[in-house]
C-alpha cells in the first residue's frame, strides 16, 4: 500500500515560494519537483537518511530521489527499513501499547497515526529521540516555547548538527567519546554518530549513554491484518493496487451480495489512463474518483472524474489525462439484479514533454472536473499554444489559476468547440490577460457541457513555464 509521506504544512512551510498551494497542488508540485529538487517535506522522512542506510536499494538500481521515495512510500515503511531519526514503528508501537488495541497494527498504521496524532502530542517514537526529554535537557528551547512539533523539527535540521542530548537512551557527544573508532571515522559530525547508532551501534552492542548497557535489538512489529483478496464493497475496503503503471487485469464478478467492486490506485506523474470493463454477461457500469482532498473515500458528488454506461453486455470504458494523486475505481451492477463476471484492466501510460494539445481539435482531455487538478507545462517557441478540455455534468462555480510564470502568459475559457474542432467567434466566456509574471485567475459559475482552456504566450517570442490548476 503506498502511504503518504507528504507534511503539506511543513512543505509550505519551509518553502516560501509554495506557501499559496493547497494540500494536492503542494502533493503534485511535491512529485514533480520538490523531490528531485532535495526540498524537505517532512519532519520525519529523511531520504538521505533512507538510502544511506538501505545499501542494498542502490545495490538494485535505485538512484534518483524520486526511485528512494517511491519505494519508501510503496514498501519501504512496511517492511520497517530505517528512515528517520526521530520515528521507529517498532519504539512507538511499544511505548504506546493503547494503539494495538485501537486497531493501530503494523509499520504503516503506526506511521499513519504518528503523523496525525503523535508529532503533535508528543509520544515517545524513536530511541535517539524523545520530545520530552529534549525540551527538559535544553532549557533555551523550553524558554523559547517551541511545541512539540517545533521540537522535532529542531532536532532534525538543528539539534543534530549541534550534538544536543535527545533522548534518555542515547548522548552522541558520550557516544563518540566512548567509541574512539567511531571519533576517528567521522570527526565530530554528530549526525553521522546518530546514524551508525541506530544502523550498526545497537547490533554491536555499544554503550551510548553514561553508566548505560547494550540495548537489545528491536524485534519488528507486529504485522498489520491481512488484505482481503478481492476487491471491496467501499473506497474504505477498496483492493489497494498501489503505484499503477503498465497494465493491469482483474478478473471478478458482481451480484447482488457484492454490488460494488472498488479498486485503489496512485498516480506518480502525469498519466493517459485507460479503465475497460469487458466480458460481462449481464450489464455492469464503470466509475472513476480521484481522491481530491486524501481522505480515502469517493464522493460520488465532488469526486467523480469519469463514468461508462453502456447497456446490456457492451464494453465500459474511460479515457484521459490525469495527474498525480490518488484514485478509486468502481465497478457495479447496471441494472438491479444483474449477476455477471467482467474483466477489468487499467492502462497506465506515463505523459512526459508536451502536456496540452497544441489546437482545439486535440485538446488534452480531463474528464469530468472535480477537486483540484494541477498541471505543470511550458508555452512559447515551438509550443506557442496549450489546450485542455473538460466536462461538466452539473452547474458548479469553477476556478482557473495560472501561476508560476518566468514571463507574460494569458488564460482563456471557452464553451466547448463545434464539429469541426473550431473555435467560433462567441464561444469565449472569459480571459484574463494581465500583464508580464503577474497570475492570471478566472472564476465563473458554469452550466453542464464541455470547455476548452486555453494558456498562451502573452505574445510573440515569450517562452515560458506555468503552473496551471482547475478547481470546482
Amino acid at each position: 500500500m503506498a502511504i503518504n509521506l507528504l507534511d503539506a504544512d511543513f512543505y509550505r512551510a519551509v518553502n516560501p515560494d509554495l506557501r499559496g498551494l493547497n494540500n494536492q497542488q503542494a502533493l503534485d508540485h511535491l512529485l514533480a519537483f520538490g523531490i528531485n529538487e532535495g526540498r524537505a517535506f517532512s519532519p520525519t522522512v529523511d531520504l538521505d537518511f533512507y538510502r544511506r542506510n538501505n545499501p542494498g536499494l542502490a545495490a538494485a538500481g535505485l538512484t534518483t530521489r524520486r526511485q528512494f521515495y517511491d519505494h519508501l512510500s510503496n514498501f519501504g515503511v512496511r517492511e520497517n527499513r530505517p528512515f528517520s531519526l526521530v520515528f521507529n514503528p517498532v519504539v512507538y508501537g511499544n511505548a504506546n501499547p493503547g494503539l494495538a488495541s485501537a486497531g493501530v497494527v503494523g509499520s504503516e498504521a503506526l506511521f499513519n497515526h504518528y503523523q496525525a496524532f503523535g508529532i503533535n502530542e508528543g509520544r515517545p517514537s524513536a530511541i535517539t529521540f524523545d520530545t520530552n526529554f529534549y525540551r527538559t535537557v535544553n532549557p533555551d528551547l523550553q524558554q523559547a516555547g517551541l511545541n512539540n512539533r517545533q521540537l522535532v523539527e529542531h532536532f532534525q535540521f538543528i539539534g543534530t548538527n549541534e550534538g544536543r542530548t535527545s533522548s534518555p537512551n542515547f548522548n552522541v557527544r558520550f557516544y563518540l567519546a566512548a567509541n574512539p573508532d567511531l571519533q576517528q571515522a567521522f570527526g565530530f559530525n554528530f549526525r553521522q554518530a546518530f546514524e551508525h547508532y541506530l544502523s550498526n551501534g545497537i547490533q554491536e552492542g555499544r554503550i551510548a549513554t553514561p553508566g548505560g548497557t547494550p540495548l537489545p535489538p528491536l524485534a519488528p512489529p507486529p504485522p498489520p491484518p491481512p488484505v482481503p483478496v478481492g476487491p471491496g464493497n467501499t473506497a474504505q475496503t477498496a483492493l489497494n493496487v498501489g503505484v499503477l503503471t503498465g497494465v493491469q487485469t482483474f478478473n471478478q464478478s458482481i451480484s447482488n451480495t457484492n454490488s460494488n467492486d472498488f479498486y485503489r490506485f496512485s498516480l506518480s506523474g502525469p498519466t493517459n489512463l485507460n479503465l475497460v470493463i469487458n466480458g460481462m454477461t449481464q450489464d455492469a457500469d464503470l466509475e472513476l474518483f480521484f481522491d481530491s482532498n486524501n481522505d480515502g473515500l469517493a464522493d460520488p458528488n465532488t469526486e467523480r472524474v469519469g463514468f461508462s454506461e453502456q447497456a446490456g453486455t457492451l464494453q465500459d470504458s474511460i479515457t484521459g489525462f490525469f495527474t498525480a494523486g490518488n484514485y478509486f475505481v468502481n465497478v457495479s451492477q447496471g441494472v438491479p439484479g444483474a449477476t455477471t463476471p467482467y474483466n477489468l484492466n487499467l492502462i497506465a501510460t506515463p505523459v512526459t514533454g508536451d502536456l496540452g494539445g497544441n489546437t482545439p481539435n486535440t485538446a488534452t482531455n480531463l474528464g469530468i472536473l472535480a477537486g483540484t487538478r494541477r498541471i505543470d507545462d511550458f508555452v512559447g517557441d515551438p509550443d506557442p499554444e496549450d489546450y485542455f478540455r473538460f466536462v461538466l455534468n452539473d452547474v458548479k462555480n469553477v476556478n482557473l489559476l495560472l501561476t508560476g510564470l518566468n514571463d507574460d502568459a494569458d488564460l482563456r475559457l471557452y464553451q466547448g468547440v463545434n464539429n469541426n474542432g473550431a473555435i467560433e467567434q462567441g464561444n469565449l466566456i472569459a480571459e484574463s490577460i494581465q500583464s508580464g509574471t503577474t497570475p492570471e485567475a478566472l472564476n465563473r459559475t458554469l452550466t453542464p457541457g464541455d470547455y476548452l482552456v486555453l494558456v498562451s504566450p502573452g505574445f510573440q517570442g515569450v517562452n515560458t513555464n506555468y503552473s496551471l490548476t482547475l478547481s470546482t
